[in-house]
């Protein structure tokens, strides 16, 4: 969970425990002190080096999170009794809620650690478990401000600050974009707890971060580095991660620059020139041409009246060949339309009338009568033509081919692209 559910659970149970407002409050922040063990909390944050050595040696959600924790703190804040027995129980109660609460998240806690890895969790099916910072936490978070508030009757001001403040205890998703931008000259890669639906379980893998937005994440899947210059690819590639599927994510730059090139230009031959190994992100404009293109996870297209954009993420060399060809596509439409016209048929119609009169004339040089029935057939095909060719030269001068003439011309003359591409090697 996010330290805001934390921090409110905790002053719904102190609160609800009879507990003052003016001591449930601070009280609660002691919620946030099982997070030690995550060095991107707030408590982790103020002490690095506790943070780190925990995580490293036990990992996430397992000594601070313990039944044995509860009581090492319910010894170490035992002297809090020769002042108010309200203040120590609220601050026990804060400090337990949190291990309690995170017995609902994908991953569960492991309560006797470290004298035992097995994990304890709420649900068995998971998807009645609660994603951290999905809808459903953000639901569970609404549900227990409002009761906070009906228990105590006070204002509670989370409702406010809880965006806001919420990001200060994690170096969420919304961070760890932020970090990567800052840091995008460098290769950087991403220790990543996520949600795995094919494995319906949470999984903690390593990644090259290709590419980071708003809802996603464009990575490379690595073995977990020892040194961050030893950075091994695995077979499995690239791989796309939602926001809404991380629990934690972590960002690290590496010491290595990237090895960077941007592409423009508006000849889309080009873009075979791009080396194998590459990754290929840009965007693409085409004016007056319409192509048909399948959207992949790394390629989108999407169509105006007037143009059409497409967008790469993350994709390589060899699946930009169908966007290669487009200008053989564009002629082979051309082509198309051209020949739907009144006048490519005429044209294709007169040579046919031309072919059927010279038969006719050499035909009738050998003898009329010995090739009557073969004459008298051509000439049922010829005025089947010349009623063809009258009834097209109508057509033309109806004006009914106004619309695809305009189109041909606009897709031969006015007809433009403008890339810009970026690629690197890893």
């Amino acid at each position: 969970m996010t330290s805001a559910t934390h921090y409110a659970f905790s002053y719904l149970l102190c609160s609800a425990a009879g507990v003052p407002h003016t001591v449930a409050l601070p009280a609660s922040l002691v919620a946030l002190l099982p997070d030690i063990d995550h060095p991107q909390s707030l408590i982790g944050r103020i002490f690095p080096f506790a943070s780190k050595y925990l995580l490293r040696k036990y990992g996430h959600r397992t000594i601070t999170h313990s039944l044995f924790a509860i009581l090492a703190i319910a010894v170490i804040l035992s002297p809090t009794l020769f002042f108010s027995s309200a203040v120590y129980g609220a601050l026990v109660l804060a400090f337990a809620s949190h291990i309690f609460i995170d017995l609902f998240n994908m991953s569960g806690v492991k309560l006797l650690a470290p004298f035992s890895q097995k994990e304890y969790i709420s649900f068995r099916t998971p998807e009645l478990r609660v994603l951290v910072s999905s809808w459903k936490e953000y639901a569970v978070l609404f549900v227990i401000v409002f009761l906070s508030f009906t228990v105590s009757g006070e204002a509670f001001s989370l409702t406010r600050a809880v965006r806001s403040v919420s990001k200060l205890f994690y170096r969420h998703y919304d961070g760890a974009v932020t970090d990567y931008q800052n840091n995008s000259e460098y290769l950087c890669t991403a220790k990543v707890e996520y949600f795995n639906h094919t494995t319906t379980r949470m999984v903690t893998e390593h990644f090259i971060v290709l590419n980071m937005y708003s809802e996603k994440m464009y990575g490379l899947r690595i073995k977990s580095p020892g040194d961050t210059n030893d950075i091994i690819p695995t077979k499995e590639g690239r791989t796309i991660l939602k926001k809404a599927d991380i629990n934690e994510i972590e960002i690290t730059r590496t010491a290595r620059r990237m090895n960077t090139k941007i592409l423009s230009g508006s000849d889309l031959s080009g873009l075979a020139e791009i080396p194998a190994g590459s990754f290929v992100s840009g965007t693409i404009v085409i004016k007056n041409y319409n192509p048909e293109l399948k959207n992949t996870d790394y390629i989108r297209l999407d169509h105006t009246p007037s143009s059409a954009t497409i967008t790469i993420t993350c994709a390589m060399p060899q699946e930009l060949g169908d966007i290669i060809r487009l200008d053989k596509e564009r002629e082979r439409e051309i082509r198309s339309l051209k020949s739907k016209t009144s006048a490519y048929q005429i044209d294709r119609l007169n040579d046919e009338e031309a072919s059927i009169k010279r038969r006719l004339i050499a035909l009738q040089r050998k003898g009329f009568y010995e090739n009557y029935l073969e004459i008298n057939r051509l000439n049922s095909e010829l005025k089947k033509v010349e009623s063809r060719i009258d009834t097209l030269k109508m057509r033309e001068a109806s004006g009914a081919d106004v619309d695809t003439i305009m189109k041909i011309e606009k897709m031969e003359k006015d007809f433009n692209v403008e890339y810009k591409i970026y690629l690197f090697q890893l």
